[in-house]
């Protein structure tokens, strides 16, 4: 919610058009709760946050809060849930890690912050990523590194042939501990 750190990190010229889209889609019901939407129809509106730098992000439920009373205070944005991402090392963070030398201490960090509550709750377990060509992962952060479902089908395997099992084991690499760290992502 603030233009200079947002900027910072989503790249200059990106906040106020951001801002206005939000705006936009809560003048059409989205985040205003049961049967603001419309035709009375409920239209969620979710927000990501993922922390500026190589740490953990600060508790959702108390960042929720702020979020939720600094966009309704400056800009007037409604908004229903504010899901915290841990950063995952890889794609340009990654990059940055590496170019900066930071890469094993923020590994060390994740690694050390590893909480087996959070397990049952990964994305992995329970949903599928799918590419523009139909290649599944089994979550969006293993899509962006190139990992494939180790079993190679595609969405189009998976339409031609309903019989196939949705369970399989799941691909894991470094930046699985992100999702795993401290309170978890989400």
């Amino acid at each position: 919610y603030v233009k200079k750190t947002s900027e910072k990190q989503r790249g200059a010229g990106t906040f106020d058009p951001t801002i206005e889209m939000l705006q936009h889609l809560c003048a059409l019901g989205y985040g205003k709760g049961e049967g603001a939407g419309l035709g009375g129809k409920r239209l969620e509106l979710d927000l990501v946050f993922n922390p500026l730098g190589a740490f953990l992000p600060p508790e959702q439920g108390a960042l929720e809060a702020e979020y939720k009373a600094k966009l309704k205070a400056d800009f007037d944005i409604d908004f229903d849930n504010l899901f915290a991402i841990t950063n995952a090392p890889g794609g340009r963070f990654g990059e940055r890690l590496l170019k900066t030398n930071n890469m094993d201490r923020y590994m060390n960090t994740l690694i050390g912050a590893f909480n087996e509550e959070t397990v049952p709750a990964m994305m992995c377990r329970t949903q599928l990523s799918v590419s523009w060509d139909g290649t599944l992962y089994d979550c969006d952060f293993n899509q962006a590194v190139g990992m494939p479902c180790k079993n190679n089908l595609t969405i189009a395997d998976m339409a031609a042939d309903p019989s196939i099992p949705l369970a399989r084991e799941i691909r894991f690499g470094n930046h699985c501990y992100a999702c795993c760290a401290g309170s978890g992502s989400s």
